[in-house]
């Protein structure tokens, strides 16, 4: 199973967490830019509008924001 499938069973609620360890750098860049281009199908102006606190806690990217003192 790759990183991408296992963040969306976590984005989906068919897992309760993701294993300790899974916000690695690769794997952080992979995923956001997975969520933002393809999920979402963002465009940059509006990444630059929707990126935020929230927007981390709509999509389950806690973990991934701490490894940037929790700021988008």
């Amino acid at each position: 199973m790759t990183d991408i499938e296992l963040y969306m069973q976590r984005l989906n609620d068919e897992i309760p967490c993701l294993p300790r360890g899974f916000w690695c750098k690769d794997s952080t860049k992979r995923i956001v830019k997975y969520l933002l281009e393809d999920y979402l199908k963002y465009n940059r102006e509006q990444i630059l509008e929707n990126f935020c606190v929230k927007f981390i806690r709509r999509y389950k990217l806690e973990g991934c924001a701490n490894h940037y003192n929790n700021s988008p």
